[in-house]
C-alpha cells in the first residue's frame, strides 16, 4: 500500500461509520452520462471525448438514472442471442429512468440491415422506466420495437421499413409490439411509415395488448398493403383497460387507421380522441371484438374507404359498446400530401378536447393553454408572426425590382403570401407552406403581374396583414 493510500485509509477511519455510509450513498446516487459514437471503442471510458462504440455496450454499464447519448451515425448492434439487435433489460424508476437518446433527432440510426436473424431492432425484456428518444429505427425483419415490460416510453423516433418478413408462418409484423402485462407504456411523437408488407392477412403498424397505454402525437402511415395503423388486441382471458389514443394523425393505412381485434379477450375504458384519420381503408373498424366503454370523441374522419365501426371479420359479429361524440367528417386541410401540418381554415383547429396528458405537439410546441386543442399531431401556433417591414411598399406605392417583405416567426407556422385583385380574386401566390421559426426576407414578384392595383395579404398562423399596392412597369 502506498503512503497516499495509507493516509487516505487513516483519514476515513476518523469518521463515524454512519457518516461513511451516507457518503457512499451520495456517490452511488449520482447519475452518469455515457456517450456512444461510430468512431468510439468499447474499451474507452464512455465519456464525451472517449465514447463507446455500441449502444448495447453502453447500456450494459448503466444503472437507474443514467443517460446514454448517441452521436449521429449508423449502428448495427447485434446481441449475442439471436432474435434482436439491442436488448434493454434493466429497471429504472419513475424518478430515475434510464434514458437512451440520440443527440441529433433521428441522427442516430439503428439499422438492422434486413437481417432475418435479428428479427427485432430493440427488444425490451423485463425492463421498466426506459426511455428511447430520437432515433431512426429501420430495416428490421419483423418489428422495430418489441416490449415485455412496464412503464417504458418511446418518443420522437422515426420507425420505417420494418416488418419486412414475407414468410406467412411467422405471424405478426410491424413497427411496435406491446406485449401482455406490459402496462403503462407511452408511444409519443413518433413518425411511423412504410411498414410491411404482410402477405397473408392484415397486420398492424402498432400492436398493443396491454393496459394503461398512451399513444399520442404520432404520425402513422403504413402505406403498405393490408396494414392497420393501430391494432388493440387483448388475448384470451385478458381485459385491456384504460388505453388512450390521443392527437395522432393516421394517413394512408390501407387496412384501417384503428382496429379493435380480440383474440378471446375484451376491452374496457378505451378513449380515442383528437385524431385525424384520413385516406385509410377505414377509420375505426372491428374484428371479432367484444368490449364496452369505448369512447371516440372529437375525431376527424375523411376519405376513408369503409365507415367507422364496421366489422371486417364477420362472422362472428363484433359486440363493442361505443359512444361517438363530435365526429367530424371534413377535409383536415393538410399543407400537402406529405406535410401534415394544418392550413388556416382547417376544421381541426380548435376543435379538439383539452387533454392533460398531452401538453405538446409533434414538433414540441405547447398545445394552446386555456383553449381547445387542435385535432391531429400538430398544433397551429397562435399569433406567431411579426411583420417587420414591407420595403418599397406603402399605400399605392409601386413594386420595383428591389421591393421586399421581411418578417419574423418566433415559432413554426403556416405562412401564406398572396396578391389579390380588388375584386378579391387571387392573382399570385408566392408563399404557401409551413416555415420554421426565424427571420425571413423575400423579394416580391412584380414582373409577372400586369400594371394594376393589388392587395398583398400576408398570413402567418392567425396573424393577418393586408397592404394595398400598385405594380408599375
Amino acid at each position: 500500500m502506498s503512503a497516499g493510500q495509507k493516509r487516505a485509509c487513516a483519514f476515513v477511519g476518523k469518521f463515524p461509520r454512519f457518516v461513511l455510509f451516507v457518503a457512499i450513498l451520495g456517490v452511488a446516487a449520482h447519475a452518469a452520462t455515457y456517450y456512444v459514437s461510430t468512431t468510439g471503442s468499447n474499451s474507452n471510458a464512455g465519456s464525451q471525448v472517449a465514447p463507446f462504440r455500441t449502444i448495447s455496450y453502453a447500456y450494459s454499464q448503466v444503472v437507474a438514472g443514467d443517460t446514454i447519448l448517441v452521436q449521429p451515425g449508423t449502428y448495427t448492434d447485434s446481441h449475442n442471442s439471436p432474435g434482436y439487435g439491442i436488448l434493454l433489460n434493466k429497471a429504472g424508476t419513475a424518478a430515475k429512468p434510464i434514458i437512451i437518446k440520440s443527440v441529433v433527432p433521428r441522427g442516430a440510426i439503428i439499422d438492422e440491415q434486413q437481417d432475418p436473424i435479428r428479427k427485432r431492432a430493440i427488444y425490451v425484456e423485463d425492463a421498466s422506466y426506459n426511455i428511447v428518444d430520437g432515433f431512426r429505427i429501420t430495416n428490421s425483419w419483423r418489428f422495430g420495437i418489441v416490449v415485455y415490460g412496464n412503464n417504458n416510453t418511446f418518443q420522437n423516433n422515426e420507425i420505417d421499413h420494418c416488418g419486412l418478413d414475407t414468410i406467412p408462418a411467422e405471424n405478426e409484423h410491424g413497427a411496435i409490439y406491446i406485449a401482455p402485462s406490459s402496462a403503462n407504456c407511452k408511444i409519443l411523437s413518433n413518425y411511423i411509415h412504410d411498414i410491411g408488407p404482410w402477405p397473408e392477412h392484415a397486420s398492424s403498424t402498432m400492436n398493443i395488448t396491454a393496459d394503461g397505454f398512451l399513444v399520442a402525437n404520432n404520425i402513422i402511415s403504413a402505406r403498405q398493403p393490408s396494414m392497420y395503423g393501430i391494432q388493440i388486441a387483448p388475448e384470451a382471458g385478458m381485459i385491456v383497460t384504460n388505453g388512450k389514443i390521443y392527437n395522432n394523425t393516421f394517413i394512408n393505412n390501407p387496412a384501417a387507421a384503428i382496429v379493435l381485434y380480440t383474440y378471446g379477450g375484451t376491452f374496457s375504458g378505451l378513449e380515442i380522441a383528437n385524431n385525424i384519420m384520413a385516406n385509410n381503408g377505414g377509420s375505426i373498424n372491428l374484428c371479432e371484438a367484444t368490449g364496452s366503454g369505448v369512447v371516440a370523441n372529437s375525431n376527424i374522419d375523411y376519405n376513408n374507404f369503409r365507415p367507422s365501426w364496421v366489422d371486417v371479420c364477420v362472422p362472428p359479429p363484433a359486440t363493442v359498446a361505443h359512444t361517438d361524440i363530435n365526429w367530424i367528417m371534413s377535409n383536415p386541410l393538410f399543407v400537402s400530401a406529405t406535410d401534415y401540418h394544418l392550413q388556416s381554415g382547417s376544421r381541426a383547429i380548435g376543435a379538439g378536447l383539452t387533454l392533460s396528458s398531452v401538453t405538446m405537439d409533434f414538433d414540441g410546441n405547447a398545445r394552446s393553454a386555456g383553449t381547445a386543442y387542435d385535432i391531429g399531431a400538430y398544433q397551429m401556433p397562435k399569433a406567431t408572426a411579426v411583420l417587420s417591414s414591407v420595403s418599397g411598399i406603402k399605400s399605392f406605392s409601386c413594386i420595383t425590382t428591389t421591393s421586399s417583405i421581411k418578417y419574423t416567426l418566433p415559432k413554426p407556422c403556416f405562412v401564406s403570401i398572396k396578391y389579390y385583385d380588388l375584386q378579391g380574386r387571387i392573382e399570385c401566390s408566392f408563399v404557401n407552406n409551413y416555415q420554421q421559426a426565424g427571420n425571413y426576407s423575400l423579394k416580391l414578384p412584380g414582373a409577372s403581374l400586369g400594371r394594376n392595383v393589388y392587395i398583398l395579404k400576408f398570413q402567418a398562423g392567425d396573424f393577418v396583414k393586408k397592404e394595398r399596392l400598385a405594380v408599375s412597369k
